[in-house]
């Protein structure tokens, strides 16, 4: 449906002067003010101001026995070159938001074509995007790309770009990735949106939802993370990636929907097992993500009970040296503190820690999540100082392992100021307590 010659007027006017309004008007009738042949016309004038009126010469010369419209044109000469077209119907299937233009390039295999700096020239002049003033950012107009896809029954530009954001999430829990990942949640979600018209793409459009699902957990974006899962669960069919995506909506729903976590939860170790056998390591972690949600619920004899049998299948399975286990261990540490045997908590906990240090070092969040655990068994033994100790050190790994604003060291800070007023209550009760007594 066209607009109307005044929409048509006003949105020419950025590159019409008022001395052109007569030859503008004349444009916007030479085409027929149709919204995608005039945004392709004001992004050419904007690149190339020579005129409404010499557009519409240029325009009324190119129309050969029908009523050829200038996009219908752009993409003719876009498909004259195998890598511009491959970029265009890439793009396509993207957001209408900046894209990175070195990794729209990337996304086209030299066997089927390539795309380079030239390709992106080519789109550019033609007018079927946008670019910054760099050249590093590209965009397309969504009345292009919807041209675009229409002119790509196959959907050959979904296939191309499917690959590449797969990888481009590949790797949520690294810091290192996140900067790609963030430029690009925008454009994966709008392509999975797309991914839902194409029956053979259905399990690609899983596979990227859950991706996209374990990097808004890892950015603390818990509720996103929930509907993500929520929305691969629906297309699942086979039990083993049932199982595995109802454990990470588990996790997603944790201390937020702590009935449905566990609930999620305790359907995970029930497919896992159909899917694996008894055995398998999945069934062990999911057992003990189990554990924490009778843990959040203070079902603590069920969580006990699901964490034992998890360190048992996991010891059975994998070895009692796996790093994995002395995160369970560090979870029976926790689960002593709450039933009250702080002792036997400490022991756990301190033999866990150095487990993993030796393993990973100390900016690991294995790490950091222990120093907490044993930090809150020595507040509760009244060990104020090595509990202060042992939270400062986890939150000084945290900052440079997430960063400011990530959810645990939000925790981290919060648990570590309550030492802080513990040992400022303990002072003013004690004006004797000094030098290292209040440290």
């Amino acid at each position: 449906m066209g607009w109307t010659r005044s929409q048509a007027l006003a949105f020419l006017a950025p590159v019409s002067s008022l001395s052109e309004l007569a030859d503008a008007d004349g444009l916007a009738a030479a085409l027929h003010d149709d919204p995608v042949a005039l945004h392709v016309a004001r992004s050419f004038l904007k690149q190339h101001p020579v005129g409404t009126a010499r557009y519409a010469q240029v325009i009324q010369s190119r129309r050969a026995g029908g009523d050829l419209l200038p996009m219908q044109i752009a993409l003719a000469r876009a498909r004259l070159s195998l890598p511009a077209w491959q970029l265009a119907r890439v793009v396509a299937y993207l957001a209408a938001e900046p894209l990175q233009s070195d990794w729209a390039q990337a996304t086209i295999p030299v066997e089927l074509g390539g795309a380079d700096a030239e390709a992106v020239a080519d789109l550019w002049r033609y007018g079927l995007i946008s670019l910054s003033q760099d050249g590093e950012l590209l965009r397309m107009h969504a009345t292009i790309q919807d041209a675009v896809r229409a002119a790509d029954p196959r959907h050959r530009g979904a296939w191309l770009s499917v690959l590449p954001m797969l990888d481009a999430f590949d790797s949520s829990e690294e810091p290192a990735s996140w900067l790609l990942s963030e430029r690009l949640d925008g454009h994966a979600q709008r392509l999975t949106e797309h991914l839902a018209s194409i029956r053979r793409m259905r399990k690609i459009r899983q596979a990227l939802l859950r991706r996209l699902g374990d990097y808004a957990r890892s950015r603390g974006r818990s509720e996103r993370a929930a509907l993500l899962y929520e929305v691969a669960l629906r297309l699942a069919h086979d039990q083993e990636a049932r199982s595995e995506l109802h454990f990470q909506l588990g996790l997603a729903q944790g201390d937020d929907q702590p009935e449905a976590s566990r609930d999620n939860l305790r359907q995970a170790v029930a497919l896992a097992v159909r899917a694996h056998g008894a055995g398998h390591p999945s069934i062990a972690r999911n057992r003990h993500a189990l554990s924490h949600a009778h843990e959040r619920l203070g079902e603590l004899a069920e969580a006990r009970r699901e964490l034992e049998r998890a360190l048992h299948e996991g010891e059975t399975y994998l070895g009692k040296d796996d790093l994995n286990l002395a995160v369970g261990r560090h979870s029976l540490g926790d689960l002593l503190r709450q039933e009250g045997n702080l002792q036997r908590s400490k022991e756990i906990l301190e033999g866990t820690l150095a487990e993993l240090i030796t393993a990973v070092g100390t900016d690991d969040h294995r790490v950091t999540a222990c120093r907490t655990g044993l930090a809150k068994t020595y507040m509760a033994l009244g060990d104020l100082p090595a509990a202060r100790e042992q939270l400062e050190q986890a939150l000084a790994a945290d900052l440079r392992l997430v960063g400011p604003d990530h959810p645990h060291v939000c925790s981290d800070q919060a648990e570590l100021d309550e030492v802080l007023r513990e040992q400022l209550r303990a002072i003013a009760g004690d004006p004797a307590q000094t030098g290292d007594d209040a440290r």
